[in-house]
């Protein structure tokens, strides 16, 4: 039977433990994959916001206020949503070890639909932090562009430039290049952040692809270990059917050879009788 449906992950728990006889209460794992979907949900919530603040943080504008509050609330979104696909990340490798402690064992059918689920589950977390990493990349590439924009101290005309260090500083253009090193120093410190973000996305991106296959492989190796005891389980059934006739046959010979054996002794005493 095909556990994994089109109905989603609701219908292959549904599916699993509908059945008579099966547990009463969910299984553990069921609390962690409720526990996936809700991180989930607000991943897809907190990218669409981090979203609009990148949108809002590129613009053009002369608030340096602002921008640090931009800037702020740019890094405590994407922290959050690191830690959620951290979460998921841990809770999913929980679902695949559930069971596989020695000293525990799952029907194979709970198995089957526990792995199903893990996998639909790191699929799509794999699908968002992708989006992320991607919506990240475009951030940084974004800011490091504005990070060349010219300031007002180079002039508008089409004369040759002129060197700073030629120049004595004014007092007010003395304040503007501390104000721009400020902010380059800043946009600077808020691409590490953002580039150390991308690097634990990447982790967590491949150690779940690494899980999606290690269970992919785990579920294979289960379904031929069924189908290997399924095998050999009616070759007994047919091996018990040749025994059972055999036997029947061996009691049917010894029958015959006791009734042979009666008759011959009965013949032999009604020689005996006669003569």
């Amino acid at each position: 039977e095909n556990l994994l449906t089109s109905d989603g992950n609701d219908s292959l728990i549904n599916k699993g433990f509908d059945q008579p006889g099966s547990y009463s209460l969910p299984p553990i794992w069921v609390d962690l994959v409720d526990q996936i979907k809700d991180s989930t949900s607000t991943i897809k919530i907190r990218l669409h916001e981090l979203s609009k603040l990148h949108e809002n943080r590129l613009k053009v504008s002369f608030d340096e206020d602002l921008e640090v509050s931009l800037d702020r609330k740019i890094e405590i979104l994407t922290q959050e949503v690191t830690k959620l696909f951290r979460s998921n990340e841990k809770h999913l490798k929980r679902i695949a070890t559930i069971g596989t402690d020695s000293g525990t064992t799952l029907p194979y059918q709970e198995r089957v639909v526990r792995l199903n689920v893990m996998r639909s589950l790191a699929s799509s977390t794999q699908d968002l932090s992708k989006k992320f990493r991607q919506t990240q990349k475009k951030f940084i590439g974004s800011l490091q562009k504005q990070g060349g924009l010219a300031s007002d101290l180079i002039p508008d005309d089409d004369s040759e430039p002129i060197r700073f260090s030629d120049l004595p500083f004014t007092n007010q253009q003395e304040q503007r290049r501390h104000e721009m090193t400020s902010r380059v120093k800043e946009r600077e410190q808020e691409i590490l952040i953002i580039a150390k973000s991308i690097n634990e996305l990447a982790e967590v991106f491949k150690e779940l692809s690494v899980l999606v296959i290690e269970q992919g492989t785990i579920l294979d190796r289960i379904d031929y270990n069924v189908e290997q005891a399924l095998a050999q389980v009616k070759g007994g059934v047919v091996d018990i059917q040749k025994a059972e006739k055999h036997q029947k046959k061996a009691r049917t010979t010894l029958c015959i050879i006791g009734l042979l054996i009666a008759i011959t002794i009965a013949a032999v005493i009604l020689i005996f009788t006669k003569s």
